[in-house]
């Protein structure tokens, strides 16, 4: 589907499913943090070019088979910081004041979504021709998806699977989580998540 609409990938060279193995193109290392650990005046035009890509891949219908990322699915897919990070039970009540605050995502159309972004999405919103205000409250609303789940993904990966080191960056995600929630709008889910989360601090993680 990308290559055919003209975006760059690795190649697979070879696979064997019944085992679990690709075999991919190696793009080298030069990722973007190393890039801009030796070169930071480079930053905005290689932010800008990635979200040149976030562009073109908005306007395209996206291909059928992939998970759409309704409310309901965003929700569902934050229970890890509750019954990991939280050691707390993720009840219905907690799915629905999930679901009920990522409601307005729903109106928005269906388009291909990367989830991980870290870049200045002013770019994107007005080269589509958004609203800032509302798009503001809306991309607040996602990022607040995403550092709930990745606090729970952390915790897992400290408790459960010998990584300590995911540790440390709970109290960054836990923060990026807070500001995230200072939107008006998401007063009810910041009340619920106070009430159930400790702050980093206030929790022991590790095996």
């Amino acid at each position: 589907f990308l290559t055919g609409h003209g975006f760059s990938v690795p190649i697979l060279l070879a696979e064997d499913r019944d085992r679990g193995y690709l075999l991919m193109e190696d793009l080298g290392d030069a990722t973007l943090t190393r890039v801009l650990a030796t070169s930071p005046d480079s930053e905005d035009r290689l932010y800008s070019a990635a979200v040149d890509v976030l562009i073109a891949l908005a306007e395209l219908p996206p291909p059928p088979g992939l998970t759409q990322f309704v409310p309901e699915t965003l929700a569902g897919m934050c229970d890890l910081a509750f019954t990991h990070y939280g050691a707390t039970p993720f009840t219905p009540i907690m799915q629905g004041t999930l679901d009920q605050a990522f409601a307005p995502l729903a109106s928005r159309p269906m388009t291909l979504a990367l989830r991980d972004v870290h870049a200045d999405m002013e770019h994107f919103a007005a080269a589509r021709s958004l609203d800032q205000d509302q798009f503001k409250k809306e991309a607040a609303l996602v990022s607040a998806q995403r550092n709930l789940r990745i606090l729970g993904v952390f915790a897992r990966l400290a408790q459960e699977l010998g990584k300590p080191t995911y540790a440390t960056f709970l109290p960054r995600v836990w923060t990026r989580l807070m500001e995230d929630l200072a939107h008006p709008q998401m007063a009810k889910l910041r009340h619920m998540i106070e009430t159930h989360l400790p702050p980093p601090d206030q929790r022991t993680f590790g095996p």
